[in-house]
């Protein structure tokens, strides 16, 4: 949800995202961007419990979002070192005007060649180094990982030591969570605290 507000506000302020999708599917980002510009709920739109004039809103939300920047899907089909060269390559393609204005790659931590620790940290250490690349234009990377996985673990604490900041939602009990914001370099930190409606 963070990421995709995240993906929702750069292409509301005229950028194109590039989203990598290797957790969830393509399809399924698309619909729940779909819903966030449209402001109803996703699980409705699941569930098809949808109102008429709810229905009406998905179906304009891509017409009023079409002066907007542009949402690009992209699923690599390798993994390690193959997956960042294909990544790479997409950016390089969708970038020739400088217009894209952030990627978001879902599930990064699963493009390792292995659950190996090594092979975890390896790929998010080139992650960075392509974000830092002069060549591609410097755009922004936003990596998600799940924690709670062996592999999730590996990957987060990969972050920790190579990422410019860390965004880490952590469910604390009831229906609230925190959200913790550090930026590692600056030592910059912020903590809020979020209720949800879990019901």
């Amino acid at each position: 949800w963070i990421a995709l507000q995240c993906v929702d506000t750069l292409r509301a302020a005229g950028h194109d995202v590039l989203v990598v999708a290797t957790e969830m599917p393509a399809e399924q980002l698309h619909d729940r961007l779909l819903c966030l510009a449209a402001r109803i709920d996703f699980h409705a739109y699941l569930d098809r419990t949808l109102s008429h004039a709810q229905r009406f809103a998905v179906g304009v939300a891509p017409l009023n979002l079409a002066s907007w920047g542009e949402v690009h899907f992209f699923t690599p089909a390798g993994a390690g070192d193959r997956a960042l060269a294909e990544v790479r390559s997409e950016i390089q393609r969708l970038n020739v005007d400088g217009r894209l204005g952030l990627v978001l790659w879902d599930g990064h931590y699963r493009s390792a060649k292995s659950t190996e620790w090594e092979d975890v940290y390896d790929l998010v250490r080139k992650t960075r180094a392509l974000a830092l690349d002069p060549a591609l234009g410097r755009v922004p990377l936003l990596l998600t990982t799940q924690e709670g996985s062996k592999r999730g673990s590996s990957a987060y604490r990969a972050y920790e030591e190579e990422a410019a900041a860390i965004i880490h939602l952590q469910r604390e009990g009831g229906n609230r969570s925190r959200l913790t914001v550090q930026a590692i370099r600056q030592g910059h930190e912020c903590e809020l605290m979020l209720a949800f409606d879990v019901s």
